[in-house]
């Protein structure tokens, strides 16, 4: 308990008079209580220096090349032998109405001797194949299998092999971000989003701040802007990155070994309780400059009506074993990479036609003259065949130009479920369908302008 140079007691006893006699033993008393506080201001210190030193050495002892023998095999002869690289997946599951769905992947590699972490994210709509499903998205693996079938999923896709798992829900996400104390993060805009029905209620200023859990699982989970899922990745990554730089200041050091346990406790993995304390201990400030993340390498595309990220696998490779930092990074087998991490989207060279959905005035010519400021090529400002759409839509009319489709409901923020093939439509031309958040879809352009400058 820390002692108060304004002790009342003390100041009671220097002002206390006896006739106005003061008396030598008196003098002595406060001269007394004087280096006792002194004495116990020096045991302060002394205790938080050990503390500290402790809480060092503790994470230190981590470093040493022994540590690769808590991630390693029994050799022949009983013999532990280390492992000098381990791959982990994370998954972060959302659990609605009883179902799992994995909601975040990544996959995290990290090489123990050169103190080098690499994070991939895998979009969640990516290909793959899935035992005894066939060609999904990969995120339906885990609703069919849970995380072994994930894990074999993500195994044959990479053809890398996977060592551990951790697995966790958005409870244990904000219980953990809130023991830390919060997460600093530099929101990059103003964030609002509610789905009543799913329960989502997102409202995050713009600027840098403290995030609490709840805020923090809002920041990660919000998708409503002109990049989509990549967008909400590319959170992910930044997420993270600050998560790594909240773990290595001094004052979570000091409470790791308790924050781990509490995370062993609330996650579902395959690793022990030392090698999350060796990881955890891995993650100061040293190793987050080693940091690399990046997105699985492909493309969009539409099959079967239904939208996909088709993998790069020589794209991956490359930029897997790249000693090369990049922060961010996504990239496409068009080299599309961009400098702060979205995907920079290919030319649409199509024509477009803008049609007015909403019956709001002028709402298709707003769309069209901004989607022109960008050299974009409307060739027709018109109305749809009828006013009722609540949500804008973008139209194609052959498997050619899916791909052009797609890169365009990027842009002007329309989700991929709602591109979709016009049959009979002219083969040549797009559509864009102003709907009734006309509104959103200036703002998603006009945030794609601003980014561009």
């Amino acid at each position: 308990m820390g002692v108060s140079m304004f002790d009342p007691d003390l100041k009671d006893e220097a002002f206390a008079s006896d006739e106005g006699l003061t008396t030598e033993r008196e003098d002595g008393r406060r001269g007394g209580r004087f280096n006792y506080r002194i004495a116990a201001l020096l045991l302060l210190i002394v205790l938080v220096g050990v503390s500290l030193g402790f809480g060092l050495r503790f994470l230190a002892a981590f470093n040493r090349p022994d540590v690769e023998t808590l991630f390693g095999s029994e050799a022949e002869g009983g013999k532990q032998e280390g492992k000098r690289e381990i791959n982990v997946l994370v998954v972060g599951i959302d659990r609605v109405e009883g179902s799992h769905r994995a909601d975040a992947i990544m996959l995290a590699h990290v090489d123990l001797r050169k103190g080098r972490v690499v994070l991939v994210s895998i979009p969640r709509d990516t290909r793959a194949y899935v035992e005894g499903k066939g060609w999904r998205k990969i995120n339906s693996a885990y609703a069919y299998g849970g995380i072994g079938l994930l894990r074999k999923t993500v195994v044959n896709m990479l053809n890398l092999p996977v060592d551990y798992h951790v697995v966790l829900d958005y409870a244990a996400f904000v219980k953990f971000v809130d023991s830390l104390g919060g997460v600093r993060i530099d929101v990059e805009k103003h964030m609002r989003y509610v789905d009543r029905a799913g329960g989502l209620y997102i409202d995050i200023p713009k600027g840098e701040q403290w995030l609490n859990g709840e805020k923090a699982l809002q920041y990660v989970r919000f998708r409503m802007d002109a990049m989509g899922d990549i967008g909400r990745i590319s959170r992910h990554q930044k997420f993270a990155r600050a998560l790594l730089e909240r773990l290595s200041s001094p004052e979570v050091i000091l409470k790791l070994p308790s924050l781990v346990k509490q995370a062993f406790e609330l996650v579902e993995t395959d690793m022990t309780m030392a090698q999350l304390m060796a990881l955890a201990s891995f993650f100061r400030e040293g190793n987050v400059k080693n940091l690399k993340t990046f997105t699985l390498p492909g493309n969009a595309a539409y099959i079967d009506g239904a939208s996909y990220w088709l993998v790069d696998l020589e794209a991956f490779s490359k930029a897997f074993v790249s000693e090369e930092a990049a922060e961010g990074e996504t990239i496409s087998s068009a080299d599309s990479t961009g400098e702060t991490g979205a995907l920079k989207l290919l030319p649409v060279k199509r024509p477009i036609a803008v049609l007015n959905g909403s019956g709001v005035r002028g709402a298709a010519m707003r769309v069209g003259e901004a989607l022109r400021a960008l050299g974009l090529q409307v060739v027709e400002v018109g109305n749809a065949k009828h006013f009722d759409y609540k949500s804008s839509l973008v139209l194609y009319g052959s498997e050619e130009a899916v791909e052009e489709a797609l890169i365009l409901s990027e842009l002007v923020g329309v989700p991929r479920a709602l591109v979709r093939r016009e049959e009979g439509g002219d083969p040549r031309l797009l559509k864009l369908i102003v709907g009734a958040d006309f509104e959103r879809v200036l703002g998603a352009i006009d945030e794609r302008k601003r980014g561009s400058r």
